[in-house]
């Protein structure tokens, strides 16, 4: 018996080291999560990942006029209400992608503020005939149709106080 342990004893002291190896290891990830105190859950938790949406999907001002042109023109649209309908949608990364795109079709003249100045209040501009202005109409410049002379005009609503303001500027 003693004969067949010291035959055994360089594979018991390789089996001890190996255990000795993942003793440490188990050490080590016991003093990481005291170390976390309670916060294991932040790093691991799952994280959502954004694919890219479909290439046919409409981005930016696309978006913004896409969305407002599902309401009966006029709606007044709320800011806080197209950035989250198009965040949802997967059309903008983020709230502030949706802020910049909003803006930019407010300059290019596919949307206009609505409501008191300042109120976070947009809808889209329709011409007379109730149509909505093609996307990359800039305001009080014709586009394709009126530049030949056979389009309608815009609507051009009574200057706000907002408008007066902007104007100013």
């Amino acid at each position: 018996m003693t004969s067949d342990l010291v035959e055994r004893l360089p594979e018991l002291e390789r089996e001890a080291e190996d255990y000795e190896r993942k003793a440490h290891a188990i050490r080590q990830i016991i003093e990481g999560v005291r170390a976390l105190n309670g916060e294991a859950h932040v790093i691991l938790a799952p994280r959502p990942v954004r694919s890219r949406p479909p290439a046919d999907t409409p981005r930016g001002r696309a978006a913004v006029v896409a969305l407002m042109s599902e309401k009966a023109p006029g709606w007044e649209w709320d800011l806080q209400e197209i950035k989250l309908e198009i965040v949802e949608r997967g059309w903008a990364p983020s709230p502030k992608a949706v802020e910049i795109a909003v803006k930019r079709a407010w300059n290019h003249g596919e949307i206009e503020p609505a409501g008191r100045p300042g109120a976070g209040l947009y809808r889209l501009v329709v011409r007379r005939d109730g149509a909505q202005l093609p996307i990359g109409h800039r305001q009080g410049m014709p586009d394709r149709e009126e530049a030949a002379g056979g389009g309608p005009e815009t609507v051009s609503p009574a200057p706000s106080a907002f408008t007066e303001r902007v104007a100013t500027r």
